[in-house]
């Protein structure tokens, strides 16, 4: 069993919520933006390779993307792949830039219409593509959390599920079982730990058990940022 001390300190950081697209039309020219939460390197090179695949005759293909942050070993890329030089991966990585967003990828397809934008043209058409499909990801901070097991005599099981019903936004359950006593497996906030301690021990008058199992994040929505 891990103690709190074993427990590693992270910080809270924005990513996306989930997997998502998004497309539109530029004097003819087809822009499709996909954009996925990942983690790695390898990750994020998988992603591109896929979408490859899956747009054989596209006319260019220009990515984003910021991972390692969960990792504690952040690294940045960016490409323009063929568009003139600044025009399209730049404001694709500004919109994960200004809105801090790490462990994601955003890839924007383009399909050429046969009408040339120019380079003011290009740069909004990718960096609204890539604001699009971040609002449909939606963000999310990630909070450092503790997951762990609560185990408690059955008869604090009312007033302890009141004061977890209380505490929704501090504490994720994530499992309930019960015999003659009830495990508790949850998820509390890092900042709330203490206190969640205290809580258990005064609701159970200290006989509940606590098994700390590991360190984790909690996916805490938020309104999207800043417009590309």
């Amino acid at each position: 069993m891990k103690s709190i001390s074993e427990i590693v300190k992270k910080d809270s950081f924005i990513s996306l919520a989930k997997e998502a697209w998004f497309e539109q039309e530029i004097k003819k020219s087809v822009f499709i933006a996909h954009a996925k939460p990942v983690k790695s390197v390898e990750e994020a090179e998988a992603f591109i390779a896929d979408e490859w695949n899956k747009y054989k005759d596209a006319t260019h293909i220009v990515y984003a993307w910021s991972v390692g942050k969960e990792l504690g070993n952040i690294q940045q890329r960016f490409s323009d792949n063929g568009e003139p030089q600044g025009t399209s991966g730049p404001p694709v990585f500004d919109v994960l830039d200004k809105n801090s967003i790490h462990d994601a990828i955003i890839t924007v397809t383009r399909y050429y219409g046969g009408t040339l934008l120019g380079t003011g043209g290009l740069v909004k058409a990718y960096g609204s593509s890539a604001s699009g499909v971040v609002k449909n990801a939606r963000l999310v901070q990630l909070v450092p959390g503790i997951e762990l097991v609560v185990n408690m005599p059955y008869s604090f099981n009312d007033t302890f599920n009141y004061r977890l019903d209380l505490l929704s936004n501090q504490v994720n359950v994530l499992d309930r079982q019960y015999t003659s006593s009830v495990f508790v497996k949850c998820i509390v906030d890092l900042s709330f730990y203490n206190e969640f301690i205290d809580l258990v021990n005064e609701i159970s008058s200290r006989t509940a058990e606590i098994e700390i199992r590991d360190n984790t994040y909690q996916a805490k929505p938020i309104d999207y940022l800043e417009e590309e």
